[in-house]
């Protein structure tokens, strides 16, 4: 699934930028780099987060029972 530039709720994923990584626009500074990558990988083993880039870097992660409340399917 990639991300849509004309859906706003895009805007609501969690973001690996660089070293610094946000969750709904607030960076988690406390945490280190490699903690914060743990964190979204097990997220994603879960079935929490869904990586919607297919990117190495500069990943997109999509919190899809968070969407489904916006969405009627």
């Amino acid at each position: 699934m990639k991300p849509d530039p004309n859906n706003k709720y895009d805007n609501h994923a969690i973001e690996l930028h660089w070293q610094n990584v946000k969750v709904g626009f607030v960076p988690m500074s406390d945490n280190t780099n490699p903690t914060a990558i743990k964190l979204l990988v097990d997220m994603e083993q879960l079935g929490i987060l869904v990586e919607t880039t297919g990117y190495a870097r500069n990943r997109t992660y999509l919190f899809g029972d968070y969407m489904k409340c916006f969405f009627n399917d």
